[in-house]
Formats: C-alpha cells, structure tokens, sequence
C-alpha cells in the first residue's frame, strides 16, 4: 500500500514536467518495486524459518536470481525509453529509427544473462570464447542480414537518409520514409503503398 501510494505520488509529479525521461523511470520502478518486495518477504521468511544449509543456500540463489531478472528487464526497458524519447527529440538523430532501440535492449538483457549465470557459479570465460569461435560461423551464414545491419547503422550515422525525408529511388518508387529498422527501410507512397528496401541495398 504504502509502495504504490509512494509511486503514484512519483507518477503525479513525473507528469509536471517536460521531461519524459522520469515518466519512464517510474513506470519501470511500478514492475520492479512489486517484485522487490516480495523478494524481500520470502527472505526474511527464509531467516527465521528452521531452513537447512543446503535449502538457505538455494533459496538465496533464487532471490539473487530473480533480482537481477527483474533489475535486467527494468533496465532494459528504461534505457530503451530514453534512447527512443532522445531519438524522437532530435530530428537528425533519425527520429522514430527502431534500430537503435533494439540494439540497446539486446544489449542490457545480453549483459543481465551473464551476470545470472555468473551468480549461479558457471563460468562465462568459456561461454565466451565458444562465442567468439561461433561468432565467425555465424557471420559467415548470414553476411547479408548483418551487411542489412551495418548498412542500416551507416545510413542513420551519416544522416543520408532519416525518416520523414522524401527520397525517390533509381527504381522509380518514391516516398516518406517512415522507419529505418536493422534490416530494412521502410518508404510511405503517396498512395498509401508501402515499399520495404534492404538497407543494404538502399546504402
């Protein structure tokens, strides 16, 4: 009770300002406060019962777990709502642009699965390595998404091309461009049509 009068306050005095950032902050402090708590009570229930070494231990590995699940995907969703309210501020930063969005959240949630593994005692060093080893084959099966991917970056990185331009392309369609995600562009015809080019291809 006392936990969602609190956020409810946060939220009131979140939506007073200009900024959007703390509107997305205190959305993600409703998923994880919850979580939180009923963390905290299975914990301290977990002290004071008569629990063995080996079930305390276990127990303990659980909490730790779920904390970090919950932190992770609060994390992710709040750096991605700041990287999307940063993008959509700035016109040449490739305003609605999904691409950068994504790659942020494969990133915090990447980095929140190796530190779940570490806590539960396996080591990432050779998970890693089978990585880098896999890596290269993996790169070598799919050089045309990931040239789609690096091409898509190129694009918003040297502003050629953001959405809401109007581009017309050596094929002769031309449009909007309403998104730039990591594998395609996406381009509005003034009939409503939409056409979708391979970044690759538009690059």
């Amino acid at each position: 009770f006392l936990s969602r009068s609190l956020l409810r306050w946060l939220a009131k005095h979140a939506k007073r300002t200009r900024w959007s950032g703390d509107d997305i902050i205190v959305d993600a402090l409703r998923s994880i406060v919850p979580w939180a708590l009923i963390a905290a009570g299975v914990a301290a229930a977990a002290v004071v019962l008569p629990l063995t070494r080996s079930v305390q231990h276990h127990t303990d590995q659980v909490l730790e777990v779920w904390l970090i699940l919950v932190a992770t995907l609060s994390a992710a969703r709040v750096i991605t709502g700041l990287v999307h309210t940063f993008t959509q501020s700035r016109s040449g930063v490739a305003g609605s642009a999904t691409i950068f969005v994504n790659i942020t959240r494969v990133l915090v949630l990447a980095i929140g699965f190796l530190v779940v593994l570490q806590t539960l005692g396996i080591s990432i060093a050779p998970m890693l390595t089978a990585l880098g080893v896999g890596g290269l084959a993996v790169a070598l099966a799919l050089q045309d998404t990931l040239a789609n991917l690096f091409a898509g970056v190129h694009i918003l990185a040297s502003k050629t091309v953001q959405p809401g331009d109007y581009i017309q392309l050596s094929s002769g369609e031309e449009g909007y461009v309403v998104d730039i995600n990591w594998r395609q562009t996406t381009v509005r015809q003034l009939s409503n049509n939409l056409v979708v080019i391979p970044n690759g291809q538009l690059a």
